[in-house]
């Protein structure tokens, strides 16, 4: 038995209507609002390091072996990959985020909602999301760092709900990924 007291149960996502409601109306609009942003501040230097480490690894070069990366290189491996799949354009690189921030929103809404309701919940989602990639929606390493940060303190939260430890793996393993675009210091 435990010293410690069980934890709050909250609604399971998939539970009250109007929990999926208030969801589906955050994800739709936070969504929306950074889809009108993705293609807008574009800023030749950081444009110019992201694209050419993902083609130079598109064409079978080496992050810190062929050439200089300014990050970790695991970036340039997800950047080749976007490029091998839509084209060599930079407007690609900004689809992949975009695509995480589709990923990142649902995270975010679940964490808030453990401490708080779901409208409170969707409040915060908004204002987190308003006030991240469309202020500057180059696909930097430091977005990646903050998607995987959320969705490790998802699954962490989630293990404490169900009592299961494989979510504190999950969790860990997720701040191990947002190492992959880092410069290496954190």
């Amino acid at each position: 038995m435990s010293d410690s007291p069980p934890a709050p149960r909250r609604a399971d996502p998939a539970g009250p209507p109007r929990f999926r409601v208030v969801f589906a109306a955050v994800w739709l609009l936070a969504l929306a609002y950074v889809a009108l942003h993705i293609d807008r501040e574009w800023v030749p230097h950081d444009a110019g390091v992201l694209g050419q480490s993902a083609e130079r690894v598109l064409n079978g070069q080496l992050p810190h072996r062929d050439f200089i990366e300014a990050y970790t290189g695991g970036l340039s491996f997800l950047n080749a990959l976007a490029f091998a799949l839509f084209g060599v354009r930079l407007i690609v690189l900004r689809w992949v985020l975009l695509g995480f921030v589709a990923l990142w929103i649902p995270a975010l809404f679940y964490v808030a909602s453990r401490f708080a309701r779901p409208l409170a919940a969707g409040a915060v989602v908004l204002l987190a999301v308003a006030w991240s990639v469309p202020n500057y929606p180059a696909p930097l390493p430091s977005w990646y760092n903050l998607f995987f940060a959320t969705f490790g303190a998802a699954a962490l939260l989630r293990s404490l709900e169900v009592e299961r430890p494989v979510g504190q793996a999950v969790a860990g393993s997720q701040r191990g990924a947002g190492g992959f675009g880092s410069t290496g210091r954190g």
